[in-house]
């Protein structure tokens, strides 16, 4: 039955597209959430049956290059592993980010206060 739908709704082409897809597939802008859960999503409608291994390295090799590479300098052992240490890093990269802008703003209020002009 489900092979009769398939075949009668989705294009021919629907599991290459689905792999090409997968193969190409990078965060750029996503948030992680939305990254992992879109991946996950395309593992499912590619069918992929992969070790763990592969579909860990498949998915940090999507990722932005910052995360990468700081989830590879850590020890992990599973994709849930590898999700959570990439979480545990963009949550200490948006702290950083807002510590060095506070830093900015410190400074420019301290020179326009103490300036001779």
């Amino acid at each position: 039955m489900r092979r009769e739908l398939s075949t009668k709704f989705l294009p021919k082409s629907y599991l290459q597209d689905a792999y090409n897809k997968l193969q190409a597939f990078k965060q750029d802008d996503l948030s992680l959430e939305e990254y992992a859960e879109k991946f996950d999503h395309l593992l499912v409608c590619c069918k992929v049956n992969e070790k763990e291994e592969q579909t860990i390295a498949r998915y940090l090799q999507g990722l932005r290059k910052d995360i990468r590479d700081v989830v590879e300098l850590q020890p992990y052992h599973s994709y849930h592993d590898v999700f959570k240490l990439a979480v545990k890093i963009v949550t200490r990269l948006l702290i950083e980010k807002r510590h060095t802008k506070q830093e900015r703003t410190r400074k420019r209020s301290y020179s326009s206060k103490h300036s001779c002009f």
